[in-house]
């Protein structure tokens, strides 16, 4: 199981790659970072996920999707991992670039969050390839990133 600095240090360089990343997604024809973090919290949660999973072997079961949480006339999602609600693209709701805590970030939703198991690309797909390529970028980068 993660812990607390372990998954702060990860979820960080996933931010800092997400920031910079120039990667066009084969299916769309266009970069769909580029307005990061400004929508793309659903596939930011994923992608940590994903990461965590092809790379470090995390369990599945240890990863939950938390989306279609409602606040501010708007949508969000984040990841759990082990436990902590990992939150990447909160600035763009006033909140921290990057939470990691015991607690929901969001506890004063008007709606949801609607829970689901994390089960590896099912949900997205037409971002495989695209996701691939940033998580190598992240292994990459991860020393020079911390």
């Amino acid at each position: 199981m993660m812990g607390y600095e372990e998954i702060l240090q990860i979820a960080s360089v996933v931010r800092l790659t997400l920031e910079r990343v120039e990667v066009i997604n084969p299916v769309y024809e266009r970069n769909l970072w580029v307005n990061f973090p400004v929508g793309s919290c659903k596939a930011s949660a994923h992608l940590l996920m994903y990461y965590l999973d092809i790379t470090l072997n995390i369990p599945q079961d240890e990863m939950l999707l938390y989306a279609n949480a409602e606040f501010n006339s708007g949508l969000h999602a984040w990841a759990c991992v082990s436990g902590f609600h990992v939150d990447i693209t909160a600035d763009q709701f006033g909140g921290a670039p990057v939470i990691v805590s015991p607690e929901s970030p969001w506890p004063n939703c008007t709606n949801g969050p609607d829970e689901y198991a994390y089960s590896g690309l099912v949900v997205a797909p037409d971002f495989i390839e695209e996701y691939y390529l940033i998580c190598e970028v992240i292994e990459r980068n991860r020393e020079a990133y911390l």
